[in-house]
């Protein structure tokens, strides 16, 4: 089950499954969401026009060198520095080349601080475009959506968005032999109007709703990659942790995966690795890395870490810390647990990630938390909080 929802007000919503659409709505909130009907996969459609997504030709090589290679690749095209960018892997290169998307950093900051302001943590981010319904066309897509923009597939992991008024020159710009599906006659009849010939007309809604009758979209094309990859639902049950981000004494940050949420990541096993052992190298500086071993050798820390604070309290404080803090995007710096209280000391991007984090910690019932001090140091924000257990 997913509930896929915009990230645009009024925020459509649509909860589907395999079987099709199990319902759908509009809500002017985002915490007015249907959030626990089945408890589905959460999915944010973000506005294809802050997205761009590229094909490249590099080395079928492993995830960690394309992703490397990939921002290079397009460097010189970026209005921003390759640092201000997020990039998100959409298919490795492998038979064919490379489909990747990028994005801003402070776009992403920008959504998921809105997401957890509303308490949502999405387990993935996708494009509107990308929503589409494909079906078995390699012409490219054109629908216009309930706002007026013109949104376009021109394949499985590319598209973009045009505002009509510039849709001429963006036409202009394209093989003369390309086809187009348009999902309207006024489409239609506008591109006759810009001489466009291979036109055929394949009538689609202009909602959420509409784009999702012919099915519900594959997840691995999500946004939430490397440092955005999301924190995932462990069952109590079963303690084996895997994409790693714990703190303890400095280390945080906590996703696990169980049996089922393995299956689920299968797909993307090597970006787990990948980040995993990007986050081992950063908490243990020095300590060798046998390569394909990040994973065990994470558990492997962790659970000494445990052993030293093994006491009921200490975990129950643990578990529900880290993950807000993960939510709200901080970075520990320091950790120190004492008469029951933990002490935490992160560094996060600004002022207002500052305050969804206060506000997350106060709306947690189990935890009691105090803001000892803030203040800025270089381009970060860093605060300590006193966090002690609340109503259980």
């Amino acid at each position: 089950m997913q509930l896929l929802f915009t990230m645009t007000a009024p925020h459509q919503w649509v909860l589907a499954d395999r079987k099709g659409i199990a319902d759908s709505g509009v809500v002017d909130r985002l915490d007015g969401l249907p959030l626990t009907v089945g408890k589905p996969k959460l999915v944010a459609v973000v506005p294809g026009e802050q997205v761009v997504t590229r094909t490249v030709d590099i080395p079928a090589t492993s995830i960690r060198k394309q992703l490397a290679a990939i921002p290079y690749a397009v460097e010189e095209e970026l209005a921003d520095s390759v640092d201000a960018m997020h990039f998100a892997l959409l298919q490795a290169a492998g038979d064919g080349p490379a489909s990747f998307a990028y994005v801003a950093r402070s776009a992403m900051d920008d959504w998921l601080g809105k997401l957890a302001l509303a308490g949502i943590r999405p387990d993935a981010m996708l494009p509107d475009y990308l929503l589409l319904p494909r079906g078995d066309t390699t012409a490219t897509q054109l629908i216009q959506d309930n706002s007026g923009r013109i949104l376009m597939r021109c394949g499985t992991h590319h598209g973009a968005v045009v505002e009509p008024d510039i849709l001429a020159l963006w036409l202009q710009q394209q093989d003369a032999d390309r086809q187009y599906e348009v999902g309207s006659e006024k489409l239609a009849q506008l591109l006759s109007d810009l001489a466009v010939n291979q036109v055929q007309l394949k009538v689609e809604g202009d909602k959420l709703a509409d784009w999702l009758e012919h099915g519900i979209p594959q997840l691995t094309a999500s946004l939430l990659q490397g440092e955005y990859l999301p924190l995932l639902q462990r069952s109590p049950l079963r303690p084996y942790r895997v994409a790693a981000v714990l703190a303890i004494v400095g280390l945080f940050a906590l996703a696990g995966i169980d049996a089922a949420e393995y299956t689920w990541l299968k797909s993307q096993q090597d970006r787990i690795e990948m980040a995993t052992s990007e986050l081992y190298q950063e908490l243990f500086p020095g300590s060798r890395l046998i390569e394909g071993k990040a994973r065990v050798q994470t558990q492997s820390r962790i659970d000494e870490l445990q052993a030293r604070h093994g006491s009921n309290e200490f975990r129950a404080l643990l578990t529900p810390t880290a993950d807000i803090l993960k939510s709200a995007g901080a970075k520990v710096d320091e950790l120190q647990y004492r008469d029951n209280t933990l002490s935490v000391v992160v560094s996060l991007r600004n002022f207002s990630h500052l305050d969804i984090l206060k506000k997350r910690l106060e709306g947690e019932a189990s935890l009691v938390s105090r803001l000892v001090q803030s203040g800025a140091r270089g381009d970060k924000v860093q605060a300590r909080f006193e966090i002690s257990g609340g109503v259980s």
